[in-house]
């Protein structure tokens, strides 16, 4: 028996150390697109892997929970997000089957249905989504009396990403500047103890919403403190997206000098990275032409584009960039008759 203790804290110790370990390749390394990144990931991923693998034994719940968590984020890496959904899924799942384990751990509990959202968003599933954001929701009205600061926090950030999210998801951009206010009033008693990373979330979020419902200026004051500390974005592709955004707003303005100059420093960073999505690639040539072209013919150059963004085959990178900044969007409900569309 003491044999078999020792096991399984050995074990849950290596799982634990896979989990953390599969996260922070994530974190250094992003995405892998390229044969070469596949590769690196791979031979990373097999060298991670715990003494113990083909042993069989009972897991343990948290054991069962760590192995869920590795392979969701190897999943995400590999921009698998079906996979990984599966995964997040198997996460949130087990605590349905022991909900007790749901009070004793809140916070892991809370991370596995914030990532479960996320991938609900990326295949744009609202129903399940609803269904699960529903499910948050009542979780913390049975149990945050009992969270500690730490847990109330965590719920503050991942509660309200995920309602975030869910108005990106239904495109209700008015509902979702209406969470926004509720959820500033509440952000100061939480900037000290958020990530940097997250608190960028927040402000990205802020000034979609506000693009969307034409309030350029807001949106611009909201990019402008998520631009101020960029290196504090752990994403390439958040950081791309943010300064797309900003030159849109910029071009909705008019303010065409600024937004040109703003386009070239972007297009530099660009050709650094490799990180860009052909969307992307595609949206910046589109924006430099609408700032070249005068007013009157600006219908004529979303209409010549028309067939290059159809061509684009949406991989899993495109549809996660694209639903936090759909470019093409938004260009032809900005510059296309009412009526006309592409």
């Amino acid at each position: 028996e003491s044999s078999f203790r020792s096991m399984v804290t050995h074990t849950a110790s290596e799982l634990t150390n896979l989990n953390i370990q599969i996260h922070g390749y994530y974190i250094v390394h992003g995405h892998a697109h390229t044969p070469e990144q596949l590769q690196h990931l791979q031979t990373a991923w097999r060298d991670m892997q715990p003494e113990h693998g083909q042993r069989r034994f009972t897991a343990t719940f948290f054991e069962q929970i760590h192995r869920f968590q590795s392979y969701m984020w190897y999943r995400y890496i590999l921009l698998d997000f079906d996979a990984a959904r599966e995964h997040a899924y198997e996460w949130v799942n087990l605590f349905y089957l022991h909900p007790q384990m749901r009070f004793k751990d809140p916070d892991l509990f809370m991370r596995g249905l914030y990532y479960l959202l996320v991938f609900l968003l990326f295949s744009e599933r609202e129903q399940a989504y609803r269904q699960y954001l529903l499910d948050f929701d009542a979780f913390l009205k049975e149990a945050s009396d009992n969270f500690n600061p730490n847990s109330q926090h965590i719920a503050f950030v991942y509660n309200n990403l995920a309602w975030l999210n869910y108005y990106f998801l239904k495109k209700d951009y008015q509902g979702g500047l209406a969470k926004v206010e509720q959820v500033k009033k509440e952000l100061a008693n939480h900037r000290d103890a958020m990530d940097p990373h997250r608190l960028m979330l927040f402000h990205y979020k802020f000034a979609y919403l506000a693009f969307r419902l034409s309030q350029y200026d807001r949106a611009l004051e909201e990019l402008k403190q998520l631009l101020l500390y960029r290196q504090h974005i752990l994403r390439k592709e958040m950081d791309l997206n943010a300064r797309l955004l900003q030159v849109l707003c910029l071009l909705a303005n008019s303010d065409y000098d600024v937004a040109d100059a703003r386009l070239t420093s972007l297009n530099r960073s660009l050709g650094k990275t490799n990180e860009a999505t052909p969307t992307q690639r595609l949206s910046l040539r589109l924006i430099r032409d609408l700032i070249k072209a005068p007013a009157k013919e600006r219908a004529t150059v979303v209409h010549y584009y028309e067939r290059p963004f159809r061509r684009l085959t949406p991989s899993g990178q495109e549809k996660k960039a694209n639903l936090y900044l759909d470019v093409w969007g938004w260009v032809r409900q900005q510059y296309l008759p009412q009526g006309i569309t592409t």
